[in-house]
């Protein structure tokens, strides 16, 4: 095995037991938008990516960290969040994953029910 191809090969597994990927990310999801509805918050995005498997829709609660609200299928565009506590600050960002890693966030939007 030649020196080139084994740094290769140790760059790789550094890059995978550090979370990293040696490939590329998906695109980021982008113009996510909200809209108050009965009932709830309606996403929805625009999915710049070919090679995602699914989306993650993330939110926040006021000035907290953003957590995994839901995960939806490769090609979703939007989501209905049902529920808020009323005089809640929720902030909303978007991901695209795909089986080595994930893109950006998308922009954020707020809702307050």
């Amino acid at each position: 095995m030649n020196i080139r191809l084994l740094s290769s090969l140790v760059l790789v597994a550094a890059l995978v037991a550090c979370g990293g990927s040696a490939s590329n990310a998906p695109e980021a999801p982008s113009s996510l938008t909200g809209m108050p509805m009965s009932g709830g918050f309606h996403l929805s995005w625009a999915d710049n990516s070919n090679d995602e498997t699914e989306f993650v829709v993330k939110q926040k609660v006021g000035e907290g960290s953003f957590t995994e609200l839901t995960r939806v299928p490769f090609d979703t565009t939007q989501y209905m969040v049902e529920s808020g506590e009323a005089g809640q600050h929720l902030v909303f960002r978007v991901m695209a994953l795909n089986a080595e890693a994930k893109s950006a966030a998308s922009n954020e939007v707020m809702w307050m029910p």
